[in-house]
């Protein structure tokens, strides 16, 4: 909670004013279910629903928070995974790999046949996307019993350059008709496995991933992550075509400042021993109900629809075709 919340907290306020001014009455409607969903962490379920197809710039890079699907994946997994893992151990112990390798494989056979048949749940839905989460398990329980990782000095030379070059040929090679996640997310997935298993102090992967450049981007990874998706968001809302490549940098500069001052002002201080659990519960339960109670509040009265042609006149004076259903 205190590792997650107060950062995910922090964005959403920060978004409400650039939502009111930019959002048209049924975006602003989305917009705020897309909050609600994710502060139960179920976005990934109203996404589905909602028909919302990720990254595509008809309507998914105009969705502020559709990344927090992953998020909500991600905690639906830190929810479910300790109550099948305490019956295993209570049950089924001497089992524990075999239900592991268990589920990673009807996990991934589900996302390769979901994603031809049912793209949409096999991309939001949690048990096309566990066996992404259970490999990190099944390496914990190899290092756990071997109590160590690989310590052949040849293959941890050459292999955690392979992992290198999946996930990099995952990156330069995956588009958009590819089925995903499938038997092609192997290759990233794969990859990260290659680097944390056989990777060590004196391989060169692990030196170029440690420099203070890496270090860094680790750190702010998560605040960069909540922020990416609405900054980009709202910078395409505002504008009628692509912006130029300087407005990309500039856009892109801004969420990584956003992400370094997020996580020294914001993470760091809430995961601080020094500030008590109860005191920093009680803060965010304050910010989760003042949350709450506005987006119901925008719900409830359409959008505010007597904004819109204050919008309009302001803001669209060239008139997006994306904003015109409204």
């Amino acid at each position: 909670v205190r590792r997650i919340l107060p950062a995910l907290l922090f964005v959403m306020l920060v978004s409400f004013p650039f939502a009111w001014m930019y959002l048209l009455p049924s975006s602003f409607i989305d917009f705020s279910k897309s909050i609600l969903y994710s502060l139960g962490f179920s976005s990934n379920f109203y996404f589905h629903y909602s028909g919302q197809e990720y990254g595509t710039i008809h309507d998914g890079l105009l969705k502020p928070f559709l990344h927090t699907w992953s998020l909500s994946v991600e905690e639906q997994f830190y929810i479910l995974f300790p109550i099948v893992l305490l019956f295993t151990f209570k049950y089924f112990r001497k089992y524990l790999i075999h239900i592991l390798i268990l589920g990673f494989t009807i996990s991934l056979g589900l996302a390769e046949w979901t994603s031809r048949n049912y793209p949409s749940a096999s991309f939001y839905f949690i048990h096309t996307r566990m066996w992404e989460l259970l490999v990190g398990s099944i390496l914990s329980y190899f290092e756990i019993t071997l109590g160590q990782r690989s310590k052949n000095q040849t293959l941890n030379i050459i292999l955690p350059f392979i992992g290198l070059i999946l996930i990099g040929h995952s990156i330069l090679i995956f588009n958009d008709t590819m089925f995903h996640p499938s038997f092609y997310t192997l290759s990233p997935i794969i990859g990260t496995c290659l680097i944390i298993w056989f990777s060590n102090k004196d391989e060169l992967v692990t030196k170029i991933l440690s420099t203070k450049l890496f270090v860094g981007i680790g750190l702010i990874s998560y605040s960069l992550y909540l922020w990416h998706y609405p900054i980009f968001s709202f910078a395409r809302i505002t504008e009628s075509v692509q912006g130029s490549l300087l407005k990309s940098i500039l856009t892109a500069i801004i969420i990584l400042i956003l992400s370094i001052l997020t996580y020294y002002f914001i993470e760091k201080p809430a995961r601080d021993k020094n500030y008590k659990s109860r005191v920093i519960l009680n803060l965010l339960l304050i910010f989760v109900l003042i949350i709450v109670i506005f987006n119901i509040n925008i719900i409830q009265k359409g959008g505010y629809k007597n904004r819109l042609s204050e919008i309009l006149q302001k803001n669209y004076s060239e008139k997006p075709w994306y904003l015109l259903k409204d």
